[in-house]
């Protein structure tokens, strides 16, 4: 009859079950590869008053999609070198906790309304906006030299110094298209 289970009813319906059970444990694994990839980006280190790298760049994003082709932006690329002879010297730990103390001076010298976040773990990128000419953005990675170069306490009577450098872009001298 028509609503009658026969044996080859009873394989369809065991080899759909299978089947979609697959699929749905695909995409799940798909779902959490992808989550665990955003998080271990986002987790690289995440300071106390700094962006997260996905929150810059969609500022950054946005900005592009408002202005003109006419209106300038500059941004800094800050790396900090020698962190790995930190970690060797005292341990992940302390050395963590001196990138934050530096990542946190750095971020008190800002002006207004330049943002900066945490790109990759020894890794900064500054986006500073139309109102800022270009000399201004010179002086300020200046500025943020001296910050890194600044020895940090780790210990009571230890401290370490570490060293960086500063790329500097301003669009639209160092971009065609946003």
């Amino acid at each position: 009859m028509f609503l009658q289970m026969t044996e080859e009813t009873y394989m369809m319906v065991f080899f759909g079950v299978i089947i979609l059970t697959i699929i749905f444990t695909i995409i799940l694994i798909l779902l959490v590869l992808r989550d665990k990839r955003r998080y271990k980006e986002e987790k690289s280190i995440v300071l106390e008053g700094l962006l997260t790298k996905t929150a810059l760049v969609s500022s950054i994003n946005t900005y592009l999609a408002k202005i003109t082709p006419a209106v300038s932006f500059s941004l800094l690329y800050i790396d900090i070198d020698n962190y790995a002879d930190i970690i060797n010297a005292f341990g992940n730990k302390d050395a963590a906790r001196a990138l934050e103390k530096i990542a946190y001076h750095m971020s008190r010298n800002l002006p207004k309304r330049v943002q900066m976040a945490n790109y990759k773990s020894t890794q900064f990128l500054v986006f500073m906006k139309n109102e800022y000419d270009r000399f201004q953005c010179l002086e300020l990675a200046k500025k943020l030299i001296e910050v890194i170069k600044k020895p940090i306490k780790i210990y009571h009577d230890t401290r370490v110094q570490f060293t960086g450098c500063i790329g500097v872009a301003y669009y639209p001298a160092h971009g065609k298209n946003p």
